[in-house]
Order: structure tokens, then sequence, then C-alpha cells
């Protein structure tokens, strides 16, 4: 009997980790690039039909430098994306363009948690994100479950569940049975 149980504990140990590392395996082929993107818009990026992005940059001192050209007339409006991730006020500009004009529009812009970034809204209500930059492992070093996802933290709580079981089971095979008791 004792075997038997301390085989299905073992075997059960054996299941939840073989689980774990299939889908690790799994996230791990499906992300290797690790999601650390830090690419600026190619020059030329075409916001709608009448506007283009010529260039976006971030000078690192805490301003966005966006330069658009359109094909008509319009107002063009460069909002702060940072803000929106740590509150508070949100940083604007607008500049009318003219046709075949490059504007450019410099926005003071917020970094948050390594993130840059703007929204352009043109004359159309045309809505068109731009990251500037993006988070890095050495802007997340002080956070230790940076680049981790949920398939860690399930294993991670799997494996707790498991030597939980496999703890309860042994202290269950180490107790001595209790004296039999007399029903009166």
């Amino acid at each position: 009997m004792l075997g038997a149980i301390r085989l299905v504990a073992l075997g059960f140990v054996f299941l939840v980790f073989g689980i774990g590392l299939l889908f690790i395996g799994i996230s791990g082929s499906v992300s290797a690039d690790g999601g650390n993107n830090t690419s600026v818009e190619p020059a030329g990026e075409i916001i709608d039909e009448n506007t283009e992005l010529v260039s976006a940059e971030y000078d690192g001192d805490g301003t966005a430098i966006i330069e658009v050209k359109s094909q008509r007339p319009q107002t063009i409006s460069v909002n702060d994306a940072g803000a929106f991730i740590v509150g508070g006020e949100v940083e604007s500009r607008s500049v009318t363009v003219r046709p075949g004009e490059v504007a450019e529009i410099r926005l003071p812009v917020v970094e948050a948690d390594g993130f840059v970034g703007v929204g352009i809204t043109t004359g159309d209500d045309v809505g068109y994100a731009v990251p500037l930059r993006e988070p890095t492992p050495a802007d997340q070093a002080d956070n230790p479950f940076s680049g981790t996802g949920p398939t860690t933290g399930w294993l991670g709580g799997a494996s707790v569940v498991a030597f939980g079981v496999v703890g309860a089971a042994v202290q269950q095979l180490r107790k001595k049975p209790d004296k039999p008791r007399r029903s009166v």
C-alpha cells in the first residue's frame, strides 16, 4: 500500500514538471525575440491618403521630434503617449501643414518604464501610434519578473502545489498509526 502511494506521488510530480517543461518550450519558441523591438518607424510611413510620417525620433532628453508631410492643407496634432501610462496632463502640439510642406513638431514627452511614444492625429481624424523608444532589459533590471510570462507563473504555482502534495504524502507515510479505539 505504501509503495503504491509513493509511486502515485512520484508520478504526479513527474507529470507536473513534464507539462511545465512542455509549456516553457512552446512559449520560448513563440517569443524568441523577447518582445523588445526598439526600431523607430521608417521614413516615408503613410499615415493616411494625405499624410506621410517623414521622420520620428526621441532625443533622449525628453523631446520627441516628428516631421510630417501633407498633400493638402490640414491640422496635425501630436500627443505624448507616455503620459497615458504614468497619468496626469498630456502634452499636445498642433500645427497646420500646407500641401507639400514638411512640418517639424517638437513635443516634450514622458519616458514611462523605458517606453516613449507619440500619437498623431490628422485632419481626417485618423489616429496613428508611433513608438519612439521601447523598454530594454536594462530598463527593467530592477524588476525580477521582467522577461517572464504567464507560463513561468503557472510553472511556479504548479511546483508549489506538487511539493505540497508530496510533502503531505511523505508526512502521512511517516506518521505512526494510531492505536485502535474501542467503542463503548
